[in-house]
Order: C-alpha cells, then structure tokens, then sequence
C-alpha cells in the first residue's frame, strides 16, 4: 500500500495502462495531495537552530525574571500546578485543580505533538528544548536518586542516578551560559592570581619564608578552606578522618603480627650528621648532642630488650617525636641538632611504615601538608573573625565616601570595602582555583536543586503566558 509520494509515483508509472480508471483517478489524487504534504513539512535547520541558540537563551532569563517580579502569582501557579498533578493520580476525578494539569498537558502536547512541532520549536528555540529536557532528566534522576539512597540495594545505584542529575544540570540553558563565560574568564586569567588573592585575604606570619606560605596558602586552596571558623572546623574534620584512615591500615597490619626493626627509626641520623658538620661554628657541639641522641637510644633499647616494634608502636613513636619538637606544644623551642634528629628519627619511622604499607604515604603527604596549615590558619581567623559585624575597613571607607560624594559616595565606598573583606576576597580565590582546576568538569558542577527550581518558575512562567490568569485564579 502507498504512504509517500514517491511510493504514489512508481505505482502510476507501472500501471499506465490503467489510466481513466477509478483507481488511477484515486492514486493520481493521493499522489498530489502527499506531494503537498512532504512539502508543507518543517526543514530542519541545525545552523538556523545555532544562530537562535543565543537569542533563546536570553529569552530564558526573562521568562526568569519575569516570574521572580511576580512572586505572588508565581507560588500561586507553581502550587495550584502541583494540586493539579496530584489531583489527576487520584481515582474519582474531576477535581477543581485538574483544570491545571490538563493546561499544563496541553502545553506540552502542542510543543511535542508532533515531529514537526518538535522542530520548529528546536529550531527556533533551541534553549527551551534544552530547558525542558534538563528539567526532566535532572527531576527524575534527583528524585530516583533519593528514592534509592533510602533502600540498601538502592544506595549502590544512587550515585550514578546523581551523576545522570549532573548531565541534566549541565545541559540547562542557563547554566550552560553562564559555565561557557565563566569557563573564559577563568582560562584567560593566570594561575597566580587565586594564590594571591587568598594570601592577600589571610595575611599569613611573615616569619614564614615565601615557600612556606605559598605550601600552606596551595593546601588551603586545594581543600577549599574557608577563611572562617566553619575552615578551621574543615581542617580539623580533615584531619579526623584522615587519622582514622592511617589508624585502621595500621591496626590491620598489627593484627597481623608484623614486626619492624626497631634500629630502623636511626637511619637517618647519619644524613642529620654530615648536614650538622662540615666549616660551622657550632659543628663539633651539635654532632656531639646528635651522637648523644643516638647512643641514649640505643642503650634504652638495648636495656629493654627491644629489637622489634609493631606498625602500631612505631606509628606512637613518631607521634611522640613530633609532639616534642613543634607546633607550639613545647614550654621552650628544642635545639637545633635535637630538632633535626627528633624529625628524622620520626621521618625514618614515617617511611618505615609507608615501606610496609604504601597507601601511607597519600595519607601522610595530606595529614601534614593540613597539620601545617592548622595553626597559621587559626591565627589568620582569630583576626578576621575579631572584626567589627562590616569591619573598620568598611566603616571608614562608607564614612569617606559619603563625606565626598554623599549617598553614591558612601555606596562605591562601601562597595570597595566589601571587595577588600578577607572573606570575599578568600571565597573569590576558591572559587576561581576551583574553577581554574577543573576544566570542562565546571560545566556538571551546579545545584541540581536550585537548577531545578528555576526551571519549573520558568516553566510556570511560560504557561501563564499561553493561558493569562488561569494558574494563578
């Protein structure tokens, strides 16, 4: 049976000899009214769609801004719409809320009614398309998503759903936007300036060397750590879990009646000795002391009858080294040859343990590189946090401002205050440091929950739009 022209076509070419025929009429006919149809069909444009995509986007927006100028007919729309839906799934209908779902359904049936519909509206709003389809990829895998997380069987599946939801966030008119621009801006800008915008904010010790600041100011970074208490607390979960990670990997080794070499934790006295000699005018003094440590040691191992310790005594051992060389435990800073002998001593250890249990040595890296930041950080916040509710910064420069050029003079003053906050000026950092080292990962890096709800105030908006009134009576 004939369904195309073409199909049309070929049956009137072999069938000549049919001609005045009843039939030939027919198919003569139907042949001329399919050639009208496949004519009247939409030609898809991808370039047209292209050029469109900017326009439609900016589009989205409004309809945006449309609906958050009109907050009142809006929560009204958005709930009589969700009455509606929850009305139309309960058996006994109709009810006075349905009336909204089925304008909603209509909606969507004359947008994706039909492959034409669906075209025309991707080629000339190509952005709404991407709207409504992220809405109900991210919808639907957010909510598939929780649902399964609640189940044991579920959970496993939850973090790909989530991953799906991320997809959806991603291909979201708006947020594709604004990843695009903000993907720009970051890849335009240096490296640098994360760095030192976040010290700059910190004002870490200057009787740090410019390496020791730029080590503590790239963890701060790479962990995203605020300049605030809510930071300090960070570091100190951080450092927690990281803990109990090196705790259970040595336990578990302990456990298994594993047995170090207690001489182990002196192998790099000797390195501690050839930095201590050589033309320095204290030289003799400090071997000597080191050549004490070390003998003491020994002779209290030997006293005891200690050839061997297990991952767990020597993960105490280095504990207690550290504890009496630094981070400002100790009454009085030690010596320098007892400094240097105690951190090999726990570094020989350290290495020790990560020789016998290579996944350490991530752990360790991390746990220092935190523990060191730790205290420089809690006087950094101890000063940001001890300002005024605007800081004197603020105050000042609003006073300033208002004197020179009254109400827009005391403005641009307090608006240059707010750039100058530590707080800001830290968040600033970390977001353009995360954004900088993520690359193309930026584009899936959005809320799915306040993507979502743009989406549906948006939905809403265009709704009332094709029917004035009716969400909101």
């Amino acid at each position: 049976m004939a369904t195309s022209a073409s199909d049309y076509a070929q049956w009137i070419v072999s069938n000549q000899d049919k001609q005045g025929t009843p039939e030939f009429e027919t198919i003569a006919q139907a042949y001329q009214a399919a050639k009208q149809q496949e004519a009247s069909r939409v030609q898809f444009s991808a370039k047209e769609a292209i050029k469109n995509l900017p326009g439609s986007i900016v589009q989205e927006g409004k309809n945006v801004i449309g609906a958050i100028t009109q907050p009142i007919d809006t929560i009204k729309g958005i709930g009589n719409l969700a009455l509606g839906v929850a009305e139309k799934a309960i058996p006994g209908g109709p009810y006075p809320q349905e009336k909204y779902a089925d304008a909603m359904g209509e909606y969507f049936g004359n947008k994706y009614g039909s492959k034409d519909a669906f075209l025309t509206e991707l080629q000339n709003n190509p952005a709404s398309i991407l709207s409504d389809l992220s809405m109900f990829v991210t919808g639907g895998a957010s909510g598939a998503a929780k649902l399964a997380s609640l189940s044991k069987l579920g959970a496993k599946a939850a973090p790909a759903l989530e991953k799906v939801a991320k997809v959806g966030t991603a291909i979201d008119p708006l947020n594709l936007a604004a990843n695009t621009a903000g993907y720009g801006i970051t890849k335009a800008l240096p490296t640098t300036v994360a760095p030192k915008l976040y010290e700059s904010a910190a004002k870490f010790s200057t009787t740090l060397s410019p390496a020791e600041r730029a080590r503590i100011t790239e963890t701060a970074l790479k962990n995203q750590i605020p300049l605030s208490y809510e930071g300090l607390g960070m570091v100190q979960s951080k450092l927690t879990d990281l803990g109990d990670k090196m705790d259970n990997l040595i336990i578990n080794a302990t456990d298994q009646n594993i047995k170090i070499p207690a001489s182990k934790v002196l192998t790099s006295l000797k390195d501690v000795k050839k930095q201590s000699g050589g033309f320095k005018i204290e030289a003799a003094q400090d071997i000597k002391e080191i050549n004490n440590i070390e003998k003491q040691f020994k002779d209290y191992l030997k006293k005891n009858k200690i050839t061997s310790v297990t991952p767990q005594q020597l993960q105490e051992f280095k504990t207690d080294a550290y504890q009496r060389i630094d981070f400002g435990r100790s009454p009085e800073k030690p010596s320098i040859p007892k400094e240097q002998s105690y951190k090999a001593m726990a570094g020989s250890a350290r290495q020790s343990l990560e020789d016998l249990m290579p996944e350490l040595k991530a752990i360790n890296a991390q746990y220092g590189s935190l523990k060191e930041l730790q205290p420089n950080l809690q006087r950094s916040v101890g000063r940001i946090e001890n300002r005024d509710l605007m800081g004197l910064g603020a105050t000042a420069k609003t006073g300033a401002g208002g004197a020179l050029g009254g109400i827009p003079g005391a403005l641009v003053g307090f608006g240059q205050s707010l750039l100058d906050s530590p707080k800001i000026k830290g968040k600033a950092a970390l977001e353009l440091y995360k954004k900088q080292n993520q690359g193309l990962g930026m584009f899936l890096d959005n809320s799915a929950r306040n993507t979502l709800a743009r989406q549906l105030i948006e939905q809403q908006f265009e709704l009332n739009n094709q029917y004035p009134g009716l969400l909101s009576q």
